[in-house]
């Protein structure tokens, strides 16, 4: 935890109201869950704008921001993991009173709220980085005194009261101490750092001097009523005074001129009251409250006097007190009222936005409506939670029954609308409302997914039926070019059947020629004598030569015949097998003219 202090003119009450801010694109709605904890806003605006019309102050309100860790998150929340609101505004009122010390409660106008993010990470415009964001509160208080019609004095800054404060309620409330969270160091930080380590040795002013000589440093000393030190001269930026923390050596050398034996100069003033014991912080908080009271209290004659008839004015109004058996017999009735009702206490929120529905009927439909919306999948309700709220997704793991379970606390996992409600900070009317806006989603996507399968089924169905179409087609031309091979076959084996004939024939002539040939040379010339049996022997060879060449090839045209009527027969049955007519019919059939014998 830790409290800043910050003075401003005007804003307040509008950045609580919008939530808008120059590097943030949210409003107050979408960025956080608002819980009021002290005062009236409205007033708070009227006496900011009444500040600005009609005073001239150099500030109207000082803007104190507490700020809890991650830790410190886990304790805001009891075991039933509700907000302790009640703690919240106790710590409200303590910081109230620290800083209005003196003051009584009609003479303070304040305003205080907490803000529980429901984004949990936001992109900083300037620098483009992603922050975190955390739990914190914001309380103002108007520099300004109704009562009087003057400036409201609040405690000024002090280093040491405001690291008080701080401590004091880290340690009450069981908070994390500001020490274990240092801020991101700047330039000037680091050489301080390095300035301890090498001032840490020096015990004399003339060792200090030396010590700027030899290192070409600008220096100057600055003696005041209260402070003595030296300052180092940065021609490039901002000086540097050797005083505080890790320089309280070199203050007692600027005023001395030498260091004591017992200076302490290793604590902070944030580690020292580190090591103080809680009853001796509320002690010194109560010392400075009524060193302020004393100190408001002597400032004006006029306000005590207004303060006095204001406190007359309350004891006009008496409180009749009641006797013992008055107070006996109103608590029996109370008792007896309270048995009759039989009022029963809600055990979790959905219970208590139930018992709101005074119709049985409508009692249950919300119930089944409730009961729908829980089922909703948890890693749905965690990935819509990133991406909406900003949450940090690894902070977080989805259990078996269907809940969400923070990873950094020991709280029981919850439902996905107790996630919304405690984790995102968002109402209940809120979380419902988002749930229906994820389970809408839900719906779109299956049934865009429900569309696209049944899509996908008829774009499957058409390729199948497509690829059936192109193997019918190709089946077809593939009988087409069958009947055609059948076609081109059978004339070819005309024409060779005709070849043949004619070739038979011409070849059975020639050797009929010749033998008349040979036999009428033979008879004309009276050589008979030339038919010897050589010369018939070789004209017979000659003969069945002829004849056995014939014969093979009118062999090999019936072979391929044969194999036609089987491609023939093949193609029949194939056309019969898809149950489609054979309308083919052949013509002109190839008769032949005239047996041949071997």
């Amino acid at each position: 935890m830790i409290i800043r202090i910050t003075k401003h003119k005007s804003g307040f009450a509008d950045y609580m109201r919008t939530g808008k801010r120059a590097d943030s694109p949210f409003t107050r709605e979408e960025k956080d869950f608002v819980i009021p904890l002290h005062g009236d806003l409205d007033l708070f605006k009227k006496t900011e704008d009444y500040l600005n019309k009609n005073k001239t102050y150099k500030t109207n309100y000082a803007h104190i921001t507490i700020s809890f860790s991650k830790q410190d998150r886990e304790k805001l929340y009891d075991q039933d993991g509700n907000i302790k609101v009640t703690e919240l505004k106790e710590i409200v009122k303590e910081v109230l009173n620290f800083y209005t010390a003196g003051y009584t409660e009609n003479e303070i106008i304040a305003y205080a709220e907490a803000h529980f993010p429901k984004i949990k990470h936001e992109k900083d415009k300037l620098t483009g980085e992603l922050k975190e964001r955390f739990t914190h509160i914001h309380l103002a208080i108007a520099e300004y005194n109704p009562l009087l019609d003057n400036k409201l004095l609040i405690r000024p800054f002090n280093e040491y009261a405001d690291n008080l404060l701080q401590t004091y309620i880290a340690k009450k409330y069981g908070f994390d101490l500001p020490i274990k969270h240092k801020r991101q160091k700047g330039k000037i930080e680091l050489i301080r750092k390095e300035l301890i380590k090498l001032l840490k040795s020096i015990r004399t002013e003339e060792e200090l001097i030396e010590f700027f000589k030899i290192n070409n440093i600008k220096y100057r000393k600055v003696e005041t009523k209260k402070n003595c030190y030296y300052k180092i001269i940065n021609p490039h930026g901002r000086d540097i005074n050797l005083r505080g923390a890790g320089f309280k050596h070199l203050e007692e050398i600027a005023k001395k001129g030498f260091v004591s034996e017992n200076i302490e100069n290793t604590l902070t003033i944030k580690e020292k009251l580190k090591l103080k014991p809680l009853e001796e912080l509320e002690s010194e908080i109560r010392h400075f409250i009524s060193k302020r009271d004393e100190y408001i209290s002597k400032r004006s004659k006029k306000r005590s006097e207004l303060l006095k008839e204001a406190n007359k004015a309350e004891e006009d109004y008496t409180i009749i007190e009641l006797n013992k058996e008055e107070r006996k017999k109103l608590l029996e009735d109370t008792l007896k009222e309270a048995e009759s009702l039989k009022i029963k206490r809600p055990t979790n929120i959905i219970e208590n936005e139930l018992i709101k529905s005074k119709d049985e009927q409508e009692k249950e439909k919300r119930r089944q409506e409730l009961e729908r919306l829980k089922k909703i999948p948890a890693k749905v309700v965690l990935l819509y939670a990133f991406k909406k709220f900003k949450i940090n997704k690894n902070d977080y793991i989805v259990t078996e029954n269907n809940k969400i379970k923070n990873k950094n606390n020991r709280q029981k996992p919850k439902s996905v609308i107790d996630f919304l409600t405690k984790e995102c900070y968002l109402r209940f009317s809120e979380a419902i409302e988002e749930l229906k806006k994820v389970e809408k989603i839900l719906k779109q996507i299956r049934e865009k997914n429900e569309r696209d399968r049944i899509i996908e089924a008829i774009k499957r169905r058409e390729r199948e039926l497509i690829e059936e179409t192109e193997r019918m087609q190709q089946v077809e031309r593939g009988i087409k070019q069958t009947e055609e091979r059948i076609r081109e076959t059978i004339i070819n084996t005309k024409a060779v059947t005709r070849e043949l004939d004619k070739h038979y024939r011409q070849r059975n002539n020639e050797i009929r020629k010749e033998l008349s040939r040979y036999y009428r040379k033979s008879i004309a010339r009276g050589a008979r004598k030339i038919f010897t049996k050589e010369f018939r022997e070789n004209i017979a060879r000659r003969v069945k030569q002829a004849v056995t060449g014939t014969a093979d090839k009118i062999t090999e045209l019936g072979e391929r015949i044969a194999g036609v009527a089987r491609t023939i027969k093949v193609m029949l049955d194939f056309k019969k097998m898809f149950k489609e007519e054979d309308n083919f019919e052949y013509k002109n059939e190839y008769k032949p003219t005239r047996k041949f014998k071997r």
